[in-house]
């Protein structure tokens, strides 16, 4: 059995040496797969993130269109409303002048009323454009937010650390 033993252990310097390149090898094939396969994950990471920009500025003209509707809604109810009042005034001069009362103080309570109601109408309108207005504001943070969570999570993968911010404050 000694014979046995003698062998193996005389062999064994020659199977280590054997398995170290063998290994050496496999490791090699192993880390070039890696590497080529951290390639790919990064062009896809690339790929993804100039997507994440595009969908960000597409967010940004969408929300400016939202906002040109507001104010253009904005701006028709305030003329509607102008129109509206001149039309009670001289309703009201008519009904007056008719009626003989045009100096009479019911006539001028009447009159202040109708003023009141359409400064009150416009002040409500003006609310409602701001609480408009701030509405989109917080959507498109809320979006731009989402899309900025996407990109640090590939500036792992990229390298890169690109921010939605700066890319709207270039093209703002």
């Amino acid at each position: 059995m000694s014979g046995i033993m003698a062998a193996i252990g005389a062999a064994n310097p020659a199977i280590s040496a054997i398995a170290g390149v063998a290994g050496f090898f496999t490791s090699y094939k192993e880390r070039k797969r890696a590497k080529r396969m951290r390639r790919a994950q990064k062009k896809r990471a690339l790929k993804t993130e100039s997507r994440l920009f595009g969908a960000a500025e597409n967010v940004v003209k969408d929300f400016a269109v939202q906002r040109g509707f507001l104010s253009d809604e904005y701006s028709m109810g305030k003329k509607e409303g102008i129109l509206g009042y001149g039309q009670q005034l001289r309703d009201f001069q008519n009904m007056s002048g008719q009626q003989g009362f045009a100096n009479s103080g019911a006539m001028g309570q009447m009159k202040d009323a109708i003023t009141t109601q359409y400064n009150m109408g416009q002040e409500e309108m003006g609310l409602k454009y701001d609480q408009g207005v701030y509405g989109i504001n917080r959507q498109e943070e809320s979006e731009l937010r989402d899309i900025q969570g996407s990109l640090y999570e590939l500036s792992g993968i990229t390298g890169s650390n690109k921010s939605v911010l700066d890319m709207i404050t270039k093209t703002t």
